[in-house]
């Protein structure tokens, strides 16, 4: 398992991101399965009716929605945090010349 921990305040479950491959996949190959017309006795698992097949791809579309949610939440935030970082060091260097001249 990878565990990506960047800031506080957003949390990356690692395990969620491979349910969310591992459902594409499914969809994927429940498309391929239906495109070339699996013969009877096939694979059952992944023969979806086009309803439960629309459904699964709704499922991942609001999927990627909210991850791309999350993303630009946690982009803002870094680029906040990046601001705080630039002023302070602003500061500090500012504080340091003052010094260095008295």
């Amino acid at each position: 398992h990878i565990l990506i921990v960047q800031s506080p305040s957003v949390s990356v479950r690692s395990d969620s991101r491979y349910s969310f491959w591992r459902k594409s996949l499914r969809v994927l190959a429940a498309v391929t399965l239906l495109t070339i017309h699996p013969k009877p006795g096939g694979a059952h698992d992944y023969v979806m009716s086009r309803e439960q097949l629309t459904h699964e791809v709704e499922n991942l579309r609001s999927s990627l929605s909210a991850k791309e949610d999350a993303l630009k939440q946690e982009i803002q935030t870094l680029r906040q945090q990046g601001a705080d970082q630039a002023r302070t060091i602003e500061q500090l260097t500012q504080v340091v010349s003052r010094q260095n001249h008295a």
